[in-house]
C-alpha cells in the first residue's frame, strides 16, 4: 500500500531521470517521454553494485525494502522488485524492440504514457490474456511498416497519440542504420 509522504514509482522515476544521478538513466526523447535504464546482468565481468545497481537500491530504500546498515545488500531482489513494480504500471511500457537485453551495455527502453492515455490503455489491455500474449499482439501492429521515424540523437519521433498502439511501438521503428543504443544495424539488430 502507498505510504503517506512516499512518491509512487512514476513520479519518483521521473525525478531520478531528471536528476542525472544515475549513469545511463536518461531521456532518449523527453517530449515523447521515452527513457532508458541500464540493465546489466550481475554475472557480467565488471558489474559493480555501486555502479550498476544504484537505481534499484534507491528504489528499495525509498520503499523501505532495504535499510542500509540493517539489511543485507541484495541487488538481485532490488532489481526484481523494481522490474515488477515498473511492469505493473499501466502508464509505463517497455519498448522491447529497442531494449538490449544482453551484453556489457545492456539497457531497457521505456515510454511513460501521457495521463490522458492511461485509462484507454488499461481498458485495451484487458482484451488480451497473459502479458506475453499482450506484448506479441501489440508488437504485430498493422501500422508498423508505414510509420517510420529516424533517431539522430534528436527528437524526430511522431507523437504516439497520432497513430498506433497505446505504447507507440511502431512509431519507434528506425529508418536509419543506428538504433537507440548506438549500435549499427537498425531496429531489432542483435
Amino acid at each position: 500500500m502507498h505510504q503517506p509522504g512516499r512518491l509512487r514509482l512514476r513520479p519518483w522515476l521521473e525525478e531520478q531521470i531528471q536528476s542525472g544521478r544515475y549513469p545511463g538513466v536518461s531521456w532518449l526523447d523527453q517530449s515523447a517521454r521515452i527513457f532508458q535504464i541500464p540493465w546489466k546482468h550481475a554475472a557480467r565481468h565488471g558489474w559493480s553494485i555501486d555502479r550498476d545497481a544504484t537505481l534499484f537500491r534507491s528504489w528499495a530504500m525509498h520503499t523501505g525494502r532495504y535499510r542500509p546498515g540493517k539489511d543485507k545488500p541484495d541487488p538481485k531482489t532490488w532489481k526484481a522488485n523494481f522490474r515488477c513494480a515498473l511492469n505493473s504500471l499501466p502508464d509505463i511500457c517497455e519498448l522491447q524492440e529497442h531494449s538490449r537485453k544482453r551484453g556489457s551495455n545492456a539497457y531497457r527502453v521505456y515510454r511513460i504514457m501521457p495521463s490522458t492515455q492511461t485509462h484507454r490503455r488499461r481498458r485495451g489491455l484487458r482484451l488480451f490474456g497473459r502479458p506475453r500474449e499482450r506484448q506479441a499482439s501489440l508488437g504485430d501492429n498493422a501500422y508498423s511498416n508505414r510509420h517510420l521515424a529516424t533517431h539522430n540523437n534528436q527528437s524526430n519521433f511522431r507523437h504516439p497519440t497520432e497513430v498506433g498502439d497505446s505504447c507507440g511501438r511502431h512509431i519507434w521503428q528506425h529508418s536509419n542504420t543506428r538504433d537507440v543504443g548506438g549500435q549499427t544495424g537498425g531496429a531489432g539488430a542483435e
